[in-house]
């Protein structure tokens, strides 16, 4: 199990640091990406960059809760698609820092967990810490993805 723990921390890293077989990591989606365009909405329906980072950030905020033993529920609308603010450089660094900070968090926060409780069912869930954390790195390749053809719409 305790390569399950690195494997996974190591996907984790890879989906949104770079080095991934699929394709671009979070970081390589948003590599040139300026506040104006971080904003902008070029594709009906979808979210703009910037709220997808704060997105991304979220569940990775959630994913280190667990891992510290927080029980969480569903996440809030708000919570899940935090306020973006005002369109502006500083918003867009804020966004930016919260979610490799949040990153990073998760990745550290695994380091620590009991690896033999990996794969026991998460308080209240059907579903264990494995399956969570899995769904995290899945997450980021999902989004990573989305602001790929943002990019390209934009």
């Amino acid at each position: 199990m305790t390569s399950d723990v690195h494997r996974i921390g190591s996907q984790l890293k890879r989906s949104y640091e770079g080095g991934a077989w699929h394709g671009p990591s979070v970081l390589e989606a948003i590599e040139g990406v300026g506040w104006e365009q971080a904003f902008q909405k070029p594709v009906f329906g979808f979210h703009s960059i910037c709220e997808l980072v704060l997105h991304i950030a979220a569940w990775a905020e959630v994913g280190a809760r667990a891992l510290n033993g927080d029980v969480y529920g569903s996440l809030a609308e708000e919570a899940d698609w935090p306020d973006v603010g005002k369109p502006s450089a500083a918003s867009w660094e804020k966004a930016l820092k919260r979610c490799s900070e949040a990153q990073v968090k998760l990745r550290d926060s695994l380091k620590r967990y009991p690896v033999d409780r990996l794969h026991e069912t998460l308080p209240g869930k059907e579903y264990s810490m494995y399956f969570l954390l899995q769904g995290i790195l899945q997450h980021n390749v999902y989004h990573a993805g989305q602001i790929v053809v943002l990019k390209r719409a934009g």
